[in-house]
């Protein structure tokens, strides 16, 4: 019987060991797609947050498309192909989108055609100093996907679509965009998220106390371990060996 219980003993440790009883991690699922709800979000080219790996600035209040998250970035799709807009891919950092809105209405995404008013150059970068692409003359049309100045912050271009290249257009040479907003609104955040450093309060005399994610999981773990020990000690019970009768022996007589 010892070995019985041992063995079930060692079993039960085993499978606490390889989290038999603990509850299962939630992957959570790539949204369909995000919004830009600030100003200022960058599209880089790849995951690395740096000037030189910068596309354009994504308009405020419009949607991408999700392709898949690479650790703090998501690679989405900018564009549909349509109206003489290619799709382009590129990197977004995650803590500068939001994913609350995935019954978006149409437009995705912004479709404006600027016209040149000066003949100017297209430049693969946000510098007049870059090599050239185009060359747009006064009266012809570009597609823009979005704005970018240039490193010293002082001069605006516009990353349009001319012909069949992509590139970078001072923002003087051409009429400037509507800057019209996306027709959905934007909401305020479902979950006010207390300051970095300040502590929640306390909660108020009848009001309903919630149990975070984490706390919840302490608590099945308990309550797994506090029913298994409670099995165990049943089981022990039950084929524990009795012990023998003590014999009395009656003292012999001389």
């Amino acid at each position: 019987m010892k070995r019985t219980f041992a063995t079930i003993c060692a079993v039960f440790l085993l499978l606490i060991g390889n989290g038999a009883f603990l509850p299962r991690p939630v992957t959570a699922q790539t949204p369909s797609y995000l919004r830009v709800v600030k100003e200022g979000v960058v599209l880089y080219r790849t995951p690395v947050s740096h000037y030189d790996f910068a596309l354009f600035l994504l308009p405020n209040s419009y949607y991408l498309r999700t392709v898949e998250k690479e650790g703090s970035y998501y690679l989405v799709e900018y564009q549909d192909g349509e109206e003489g807009f290619p799709k382009i891919y590129g990197y977004v950092e995650c803590a500068a989108l939001s994913d609350e809105y995935q019954t978006p209405s149409a437009p995705l995404f912004p479709k404006e055609v600027l016209t040149v008013i000066k003949s100017t150059y297209v430049y693969t970068q946000a510098s007049e100093n870059a090599d050239l692409l185009a060359t747009a003359l006064d009266g012809q049309t570009v597609r823009l996907y979005g704005k970018f100045y240039s490193k010293n912050g002082e001069r605006l271009f516009y990353y349009v679509r001319f012909g069949q290249v992509m590139g970078y257009l001072p923002a003087e040479n051409c009429t400037a965009p509507s800057g019209a907003p996306h027709p959905d609104a934007i909401l305020t955040p479902s979950v006010d998220l207390p300051v970095q450093g300040e502590l929640n309060p306390a909660p108020s005399p009848g009001s309903p106390v919630t149990v975070s994610p984490s706390q919840r999981d302490v608590l099945q773990i308990v309550l797994v371990i506090a029913v298994t020990l409670s099995i165990l000690v049943i089981v022990y019970a039950m084929f524990r060996p009795k012990r023998p009768t003590p014999r009395f022996f009656e003292d012999e007589e001389e």
